[in-house]
């Protein structure tokens, strides 16, 4: 199986057992000499996850503190790294990455394991 079909295969196995949620990236767009600022816009990326408990152990008080949340995020084909200045919405809920880690068997990311804190 090639690097492509895993991820898509991956995807559908996190779709069928997972929640629909959002990554959202804030894009800085262009400064405006005529309202002199700048106007943020954000690009949404559907996809479904799998959300998992924080187990005792992981937390260090500092990269995974208490209340956090644990996804696995299943990789539609146009979606790029979570990355600390994005966000994450579930079931109406915005949560801020806190760390990301790709989950690349052969190379190429068929998942992201990414760390969400409450904003």
């Amino acid at each position: 199986m090639n690097s492509i079909a895993e991820r898509n295969s991956a995807y559908q196995s996190v779709k069928a057992e997972g929640v629909a949620m959002t990554l959202n990236q804030s894009v800085n767009g262009a400064y405006s000499t005529d309202t002199r600022s700048v106007t943020n816009t954000s690009n949404i990326y559907p996809t479904y996850g799998l959300i998992k408990e924080t187990r005792l152990f992981e937390v260090d008080g500092s990269l995974v503190k208490r209340g956090d949340k644990r996804i696995i995020m299943g990789i539609s084909p146009s979606m790029p790294t979570p990355c600390s200045d994005d966000t994450v919405t579930i079931l109406g809920e915005t949560l801020n990455v806190v760390e990301c880690t790709a989950i690349n068997p052969a190379g190429v990311p068929i998942l992201f394991n990414v760390w969400l804190r409450k904003p």
